[in-house]
């Protein structure tokens, strides 16, 4: 009975490598002694072939429309009549969220052509770079958002101090403290 099901499953299988053969390139076929293990391991890698071929034209599309959407918002916030420190805060949180868009997910997706890997691959300069502003552009919005909350709280706290604590310049300021900090 136990061989039965074994070469069952191992059929399974070689059904399954026959149906797919473009996700299994340079894996080699099991041997009938493992096969139980051998089918929920290319079960796993079928599910990771086809999960791949939506996830990068998905990214690539959300990756293009972050860009577009928070570089319209950074051109209102600049562009507002009301001009006071939450739009200095906002406004560099739409900069800083899409140079991390930017840093984190385009060059990445760019890195799966040979060329462009390549390129890395070679300068220890550009791969420490990057690797810097991965890190940078994931912590900095962050803290922005913890200082715009902390503004706001004053404000709600000190509503008569409010205006003349937090200004313009004062926002510059601590955004720049705060990327130095970083």
């Amino acid at each position: 009975m136990n061989g039965t099901n074994q070469t069952n499953i191992c059929k399974d299988i070689e059904i399954l490598l026959d149906l797919s053969p473009t996700c299994f390139v340079g894996i080699p076929r099991p041997n009938f002694t493992d096969c139980d293990k051998a089918l929920s391991i290319y079960r796993l890698i079928l599910v990771n072939c086809y999960i791949e071929q939506l996830f990068y034209p998905i990214a690539a599309i959300l990756v293009i429309i972050g860009t577009i959407l928070n570089l319209f918002s950074l051109y209102c916030f600049l562009k507002m009549n009301k001009r006071n420190s939450q739009n200095v805060y906002l406004s560099v949180l739409s900069l800083t969220d899409t140079i991390n868009l930017q840093v984190n997910f385009t060059i990445p997706l760019l890195r799966k052509f040979d060329k462009i890997d390549d390129i890395f691959g070679d300068s220890n300069i550009l791969c420490r770079a990057i690797g810097f502003l991965t890190e940078f552009f994931l912590i900095f919005p962050t803290w922005i958002v913890v200082l715009l909350t902390l503004e706001r709280l004053i404000c709600i706290l000190l509503p008569l101090k409010c205006y003349s604590l937090y200004t313009h310049k004062r926002a510059k300021i601590s955004i720049f403290i705060l990327a130095l900090t970083v």
